[in-house]
């Protein structure tokens, strides 16, 4: 039986930049979408191609489930703080001299990890650590109670098959099996909007404003007490003097200084004259 060949079906919006022409050759066959090549029947080369693959992985499954590898260092589910980290945090102690290389020993002690295969969490076991984390019973196990029921899935699972791992962790999944999650979960979408979703949980962050120094002006201060009532009339300073005369008129106190009465021209007040830069 002669078998078919697959053609691209879907539609093709055509532009100057890509006008229409007759497709002729191999190139007919080309750009067929995943869907149309994954349900391909049987009297196609795509079809019979799909079948042979399938057959393949499903050979290759198993041949690794009949001997499957016992355990893998390379599978974690759990590392919240780890021996290293234990390490560097008492490193830091010891720069900060607050402690010695003589005391990591001991402090090793009071910690202990986790027993569970796939958990490198370690935890304390004497109240007095340098961490001051609450620390479990002596003769406990396990972090937690989840590394606990892990532990017994691992042994159970290795009772069943033969590996402590996790099925999906060494079996290979099906290209039938990838690419319907990648369709399922994963589609085409525009840059911007790509960039606009990457960024939007993130704080907005705002240029700080580059603020001009304020311009500095001389200053001349005249003390009202000093001056006679011609050079103030001179000075201009007759408003000063009639404000001064106000608040202190409110203010029914001696001067201090030269125990006048309040409001007089001669009170130990002062006023203060900024004057601009020319241009300003």
């Amino acid at each position: 039986m002669k078998l078919k060949k697959l053609k691209a079906l879907h539609a093709v919006e055509y532009s100057k930049d890509f006008p229409k022409q007759k497709i002729t050759g191999i190139e007919q066959f080309a750009n067929v979408s995943d869907v149309t090549l994954k349900r391909a029947p049987l009297n196609t080369l795509e079809g019979v191609a799909n079948t042979l693959i399938l057959n393949a992985q499903h050979a290759e499954q198993e041949r690794i489930k009949a001997n499957p590898p016992v355990y893998d260092r390379a599978y974690v589910e759990r590392a919240d703080y780890s021996i290293m980290s234990l390490y560097s945090d008492y490193k830091e102690e010891i720069e900060a001299d607050r402690a010695a290389w003589a005391d990591y020993r001991e402090e090793r002690k009071k910690w202990r990890k986790c027993a569970h295969k796939f958990c490198l969490n370690m935890y304390p076991i004497d109240r007095a650590n340098f961490k001051g984390k609450r620390a479990k019973r002596s003769d406990s196990r396990f972090c937690c109670e989840t590394c606990k029921d892990a532990h017994h899935d691992a042994i159970k699972r290795y009772k069943e098959t033969g590996s402590y791992l996790p099925r999906w962790y060494y079996i290979p999944a099906l290209d039938d099996t990838v690419g319907d999650r990648t369709r399922r979960r994963e589609y085409a979408t525009e840059t911007d909007s790509l960039e606009k979703e990457i960024n939007k949980n993130r704080p907005i962050r705002h240029a700080p404003l580059k603020r001009e120094k304020p311009p500095v002006y001389p200053v001349t201060t005249y003390y009202l007490s000093e001056l006679t009532n011609e050079e103030i009339k001179a000075k201009k300073l007759e408003k000063y003097v009639d404000k001064m005369q106000f608040i202190r008129g409110e203010n029914p106190y001696n001067s201090r200084r030269v125990r006048t009465p309040a409001g007089s021209v001669l009170a130990d007040n002062f006023c203060t004259i900024w004057h601009k830069r020319e241009g300003m």
